[in-house]
């Protein structure tokens, strides 16, 4: 019954860390992709911290936009090259591009939903000797 339960309990995990990410991803509906770079940071709270990234679009209009999602994992540096996805029908809407920001959701959700299934092998093996 137990494997059951931590089972349960790392799926509800990985299935939340893809919606987190899906909410993220929504942000920039119909994305459009481009190079853009940091250009400064916005501290909302002191363990906050949300790159300002700049990028042209293809009209030629300089877009500065402060990304939804603060960073972690993933520190950039002013002046760094990022790719960017913004909406198309409004590139205001923007975020960096790149495997992490698009899904820390899940793979943190991954790495936590197997370090529970690991502990559970564990601990039967250390059960049955």
């Amino acid at each position: 019954m137990r494997a059951l339960a931590t089972s349960a309990v790392a799926l509800c995990i990985v299935i939340g860390g893809a919606w987190f990410d899906s909410d993220y991803l929504a942000t920039t509906p119909d994305p459009v992709r481009t190079q853009g770079k940091v250009v400064g940071f916005l501290r909302p709270a002191a363990r906050q911290v949300h790159p300002i990234v700049q990028f042209t679009t293809p009209d030629g209009t300089i877009h500065r936009v402060t990304t939804p999602r603060p960073q972690r994992m993933v520190r950039y540096a002013s002046g760094e090259d990022v790719q960017i996805a913004y909406a198309r029908d409004n590139p205001e809407r923007a975020r960096i591009d790149t495997l992490w920001y698009d899904h820390s959701g899940l793979i943190v959700g991954l790495g936590v939903a197997a370090t529970l299934l690991a502990g559970l092998v564990v601990r039967r093996k250390a059960t049955r000797a």
